[in-house]
């Protein structure tokens, strides 16, 4: 005789439960799988008694219950019980609620009770207790009038209606190892008979703990024109695939916004940006997508036209069921995928990995390698915690591609959330708010993706055809911008939306948040990069009085790959003529790693300019421009007499945003009349101007043409002219042009002066960070000018010089994937020119110049190549003496950047940049020569452009001087110092008739296997210079 049961006690480790079929259970298992914290332990189920007994005891259990079933077939008179849930409902509990869905029928939960009651009277355990019989789907947290409950609970009336007659009552029994319920067999209600579960069946509810590389399958959808609907679509098994010409993968964070009920006033603003020719793709991928706004994506016509596949469906859908998770990932497609879903570690976050079912390449045996998207929101925070959280999950999709997708490309496209000011980061560590381990892991995300092979699309396109986008501004100077902020994608300064995210504080700060990798075995490369959302509407209502906002808090990204051709590239064989040569980072010493302490010195040094200068630079600029334009009285800014259009832009040292207080401000206008008229036109303009703050000082005629040199409030102001009426007409959209665009197909001349404005616009759109750029270059200028070797028209470095020879180290060690800063790229840039080989290699942008054919003559020493036709040596004014004073300067910087207790201050020569009116590097060139060339310089006159015409003869000649020295006497090294020197009681040019001033040229002998150069050549040689 059987134990009374009673004498048990009731455990956690078994229950009785009613189960859905699989098909039943698609969307609301995947609710469950970020919601419910039970998902993976427990299937989707209907609680009839849990607790159960001990498993110890099941068999004498069993015994007892299965002929109560045999003997109750008149009480449950059908073979089945029906169940429809489909009602949202919630326990409250002190800090928390469950939330279920559950029957409401009475005639269905009667029958329920009644298949309760039979076991409870079997096992003699009473049924005093209510049972609200239900299926448990999410848990919250919040508070109970909060708006995310009551998104969760609106999300539950999306679920479909879980509908089935349940014929079997499930044993479930907890995996000791696993914690999981898994189902041990079923009992059948109307015959009373066990049969033992097949070990698969638990595996069909994912009844075990996450892998690390197992992901869920998913269901994509399909938008049928025939049904006018979105329907669940099939992917092929064994698809054939290709490599389309071109695949365009976009990514956009829409902003997802908690109030209830939602505001859906942004979603015609974002659906506009999404369908503008500047985001159209072939695959977009969403973040914080919610049931809401994805309903109203959906249902657009031309949405559902463009892209046609989809992860998800209509959140109202009969079979499709709600978002899981409130912020959700969705993608969008031109092209069939297949889709699977890889959790993280922390609920609701994960990543969409997709595999398109058309494109991609074959391996060796012909098998299928499909693209794989890799759709992901990495947490977000800039905490120990969610920092760490970060690592982890991007460590999790490299783990999985790696081991699952060797050989396929690989996109992964989303918001990666990784703060990248360095202005965020540096306080953040100051305030505590993470450690500098954390910091430094930050830095190892970096790391990260450039092991796994990835490259960035946004760095690679901007560095080799520049970056598109149409909010190309002008760039903050360095007093508003810090580095790791260049190509932010989540910017408060610009973005009203973000601003009010974000609040006040350091992490109010523009952040590159979002990105599209790639990580290529050959057959995809970038062309192209912008972005996109920068359209404004009045709350996203025409007819509201509030003002414009943006349609969310980030711009959005798109990427354009193309097929790789079999051509030679930067990474393949070397050019015919000449090879990028290798740069190799170097790591500033610790006395020169600050930026901060960088920083402090080019302002101690008045390098860079203050608040108050950039207004009055910036309100000279304006000023200038609006008189030349005549835009208060022509038709337009964009005009010079209504008739002829007319562009004017800042050039040179501004127009890069590297000038400082003795810089001339260089305007440039292109134009359709002639330059006679057009200069004509300006000094008329200038002398009917009401202004009395633009006046011209002369006007110069070179090789080149003429420039007509002005003073707007107190700054110089160059202005020259290009007469090029079809580049007028299509500015700005042309200067983004290939270089070999027919439209550039114009006169040598022409295109002599249109070269300094597209190299600075391609120089702008292709420095990887301008802030860090700008750092970089003020520092080596202001080294330059100190050490006397700044002056081009000497042979020495001038601005474009020093603009390729660091663009190129900028470039490279970004392409490389290395993590630096200004201070690094500053000493990588001494190290690595310190050892160049002047005589035989080539300085060069390797990124532009893919293939560089120059043939370099016996006459050019030195070669430092431009960017644009029609000339190409920007060096050609160099002579070996000024090379030889190059490589000892730039040896000299190198070793001193490596001496102890090295600060910036002392590498520019100490805290007092001058004594006695001498720089340290004049003064040097006083004390190491014995000998010296003086040219004195006489003026007098009362015209100061005769007197300015004098000092340029006479400098473009001084060249030739040491260039005969060096014919006549060999061995004789001669180093002419740019300045010139004066007497102290010397006036200028503007405020004397007689100017006096000299050049000095210092001598000495390069000595032989080190011994002394005797009397009698000594002689000879003082001969020989008379």
């Amino acid at each position: 005789m059987a134990p009374h049961l009673n004498t048990f006690i009731a455990t956690h480790e078994t229950a009785l439960c009613l189960i859905p079929p699989r098909d039943q259970c698609n969307a609301i298992d995947g609710f469950r799988s970020a919601n419910d914290k039970n998902h993976g332990k427990w299937p989707p189920h209907v609680n009839v008694l849990y607790p159960f007994v001990y498993r110890t005891c099941i068999q004498q259990t069993l015994a007892v219950i299965l002929p109560i079933f045999q003997d109750a077939r008149d009480i449950l008179a059908t073979p089945g019980i029906r169940l429809s849930l489909s009602s949202p409902g919630l326990f409250q509990h002190k800090q928390s609620a469950t939330l279920f869905v559950h029957d409401e029928d009475p005639t269905r939960l009667e029958r329920l009770a009644s298949l309760r009651e039979l076991v409870l009277n079997g096992l003699r355990w009473g049924n005093n207790k209510a049972c609200h019989m239900h299926m448990t789907v999410a848990q919250c947290e919040e508070a109970p009038d909060s708006p995310k409950r009551r998104y969760l609970v609106e999300k539950l009336r999306l679920l479909p209606s879980v509908s089935w007659e349940a014929r079997q009552l499930h044993l479930l029994i907890r995996d000791e190892s696993t914690g999981c319920m898994k189902v041990h067999g079923h009992i059948g209600i109307a015959s009373g008979i066990l049969e033992l579960e097949r070990p698969s069946l638990s595996a069909d509810f994912a009844l075990s703990p996450i892998k690390a590389i197992q992901i869920e399958p998913r269901q994509s959808y399909r938008f049928s024109n025939s049904l006018q609907c979105w329907a669940s679509h099939q992917a092929p098994m064994a698809p054939e695939v290709c490599i389309p010409e071109h695949l365009i993968v976009a990514s956009y964070n829409v902003l997802a916004e908690f109030e209830w009920p939602p505001c859906s006033a942004r979603y015609p603003l974002i659906v506009r940006n999404l369908l503008a020719k500047t985001a159209q793709a072939d695959v977009v991928v969403l973040q914080e997508v919610a049931d809401d706004f994805l309903t109203h994506l959906l249902s657009n016509q031309n949405i559902q036209q463009i892209y046609p596949f989809a992860t998800h469906g209509l959140p109202d859908g009969l079979s499709t069921g709600p978002l899981p998770s409130l912020l959700n990932v969705v993608v969008l497609s031109r092209h069939s995928f297949r889709w699977g879903f890889l959790p993280f570690q922390r609920r609701h976050k994960g990543c969409s990995l997709l595999a398109f079912d058309h494109i991609g390449t074959h391996d060796e045996q012909g098998h299928a390698l499909p693209v794989i998207l890799a759709a992901t929101h990495l947490s977000q925070g800039l905490t120990d915690g969610a920092v760490f959280a970060k690592c982890g999950e991007l460590q999790r999709i490299i783990n999985y591609l790696g081991s699952s997708h060797t050989r396929n490309v690989w996109i992964l496209a989303g918001d990666l959330n990784v703060a990248t000011s360095s202005y965020t980061l540096n306080i953040a560590v100051k305030t505590g708010s993470i450690s500098r381990q954390t910091r430094a892991s930050l830095d190892r995300i970096d790391t990260m993706l450039r092991e796994a092979q990835f490259v960035d699309s946004w760095a690679v396109a901007r560095m080799e055809v520049g970056e598109s986008s149409d909010n190309l501004k002008m760039s903050r100077s360095l007093c508003d911008a810090f580095e790791g902020e260049q190509g932010a994608t989540f910017d408060p300064q610009e973005n009203s939306l973000a601003a009010a995210t974000m609040g006040s504080g350091f992490n109010n700060r523009p952040q590159r948040y979002d990105r599209i990798l790639l990580k290529d075995p050959g057959v995809l490369t970038v062309q192209g990069f912008n972005m996109f959302g920068f359209n404004k509407s009045p709350a996203g209502m025409e007819e509201t009085q509030e003002p414009a906002s943006h349609a969310s808090d980030h711009w959005g990204v798109r990427c354009l790959l193309l097929k790789r051709r079999q051509t030679p590239g930067l990474d393949a064989a070397p050019t015919p003529q000449h090879m990028a040569v290798t740069v190799l980072p170097a790591q500033a010493p610790a006395g020169l790693s600050s930026t901060d302490s960088l920083q402090k010195c080019l302002h101690s040094r008045q390098c860079i300019p203050t608040d108050s200068q950039e207004d009055i630079r910036r309100d000279a600029f304006e000023l200038i421009k609006s008189v030349v334009l005549d835009s208060h009285v022509s038709n337009g800014p964009d005009t010079l007499t209504g008739r002829f259009p007319v562009v004017l832009i800042p050039v040179g040292s501004y127009g890069l945003g590297v000038w400082t207080l003795d810089s001339d401000l260089d305007c440039f206008c292109i134009g359709a009349c002639s330059a006679v008229t057009f200069f004509r036109l300006v000094r008329q303009r200038i002398a009917k101007s009401t202004s009395d703050v633009v006046r011209v000082l002369r006007k110069v005629k070179s090789k080149s043409g003429t420039m007509l040199i002005l003073e707007v409030r107190g700054v110089r102001v160059d202005l020259q002219y290009c007469q090029a009426p079809h580049i007028a007409e299509a500015w700005p959209e042309i200067i983004r042009r290939q270089p070999t665009d027919p439209a550039f197909a114009l006169k040598f001349e022409a295109l002599l002066k249109l070269k300094p404005a597209r190299d600075l616009f391609y120089l702008l759109y292709s420095i990887p960070d301008l802030v860090q750029f700008r750092m970089a270059y003020q520092l080596i200028k202001e080294w330059a000018k100190i050490r006397g070797i700044y002056g081009a028209r000497f042979g020495y470095l001038g601005g474009i010089h020093i603009s390729v020879l660091l663009v190129r180290i900028c470039k490279m060690l970004s392409h490389s994937g290395n993590n630096m800063t200004a201070t690094s790229v500053i000493t990588t840039f001494f190290d690595h020119y310190a050892t160049f080989n002047w005589q035989t290699q080539v300085a060069f942008d390797p990124f532009f110049h893919k293939q560089l054919r120059y043939d370099r003559s016996f006459r050019e020493p030195l070669c430092i190549i431009g960017w644009h036709s029609p000339v190409l040596n920007t060096s050609s004014a160099a002579s070996r003496p000024t090379v030889k004073t190059l490589e000892r300067e730039l040896q000299r910087a190198r070793d001193r950047m490596l001496t102890h207790g090295m600060t910036w201050s002392k590498f520019l020569g100490g805290d007092d940049p001058c004594n006695d009116g001498f720089s340290v590097g004049a003064q040097d060139f006083l004390k190491t020569y014995k000998s010296y060339i003086k040219m004195d310089l006489h003026y007098w006159g009362s015209s100061l452009e005769d007197g300015c015409r004098l000092v340029g003869w006479l400098e473009s000649r001084c060249v030739s001087i040491l260039v005969d020295i060096g014919m006549q006497l060999p061995g004789l090294v001669a180093r002419i110092w740019p300045q010139r020197f004066t007497e102290s009681h010397t006036e200028s040019f503007s405020t004397s008739r007689h100017y006096h001033g000299l050049y000095l040229i210092g001598l000495d002998w390069d000595e032989v296997n080190g011994e002394p150069i005797s009397k009698l050549k000594l002689k000879l040689s003082h001969g020989t210079l008379q």
